[in-house]
């Protein structure tokens, strides 16, 4: 009998470590998989915005032209999918169990994604009032109010980004 109770004490012990070690390593792997994911897509939207800022720079043409705004509105559209993809990335590691440094990761990067959709939209609404900007002083007023929103969501997106970068490095992801 005592052998029995003996051997059942060291079953449940090694089914136990079966569980924890195939819980941590399991969802530790996923998240790994998943941020990976996220960030060479990220990696990818910075590219695009990279490129977004080098065409703005070189001057696509009058910012009233309806030809220049579709085309802005084209990158910016194009930055924006590439990131609601890492977006979804991200997110699928908020579901995970025991990953504490990986979720906290992901929700930084999410948080840098949905303002960089906030500043697209942003642009969006300047290019459509200086689109129907009917003076110059309408469209300076137009370029003030986006300069000033832009500014803010750049600032917040610098931060999560320092916040993201300092949790990846700090905890080796």
């Amino acid at each position: 009998m005592r052998k029995l109770t003996v051997l059942a004490v060291c079953l449940a012990i090694a089914a136990a470590a079966v569980i924890i070690l195939a819980s941590c390593g399991g969802d530790t792997s996923q998240a790994k998989q998943y941020m990976k994911k996220g960030d060479d897509l990220m990696t990818q939207v910075e590219t695009k915005a990279n490129e977004f800022q080098t065409k703005v720079q070189q001057g696509l043409g009058d910012i009233t032209n309806p030809a220049t705004i579709q085309q802005i509105k084209a990158l910016g559209k194009a930055i924006d999918d590439k990131a609601r993809q890492a977006r979804a990335a991200y997110a699928k590691i908020d579901s995970l169990k025991g990953v504490p440094d990986y979720v906290e990761y992901a929700d930084l990067q999410i948080q840098l994604i949905d303002n960089l959709s906030k500043s697209i939209a942003a642009l969006n609404t300047f290019l459509d009032q200086a689109s129907t900007a009917k003076t110059a002083a309408d469209l300076q007023a137009a370029s003030q109010a986006y300069q000033k929103d832009l500014q803010a969501l750049n600032d917040k997106m610098t931060k999560l980004e320092q916040q993201a970068s300092k949790i990846k490095t700090d905890k080796d992801l």
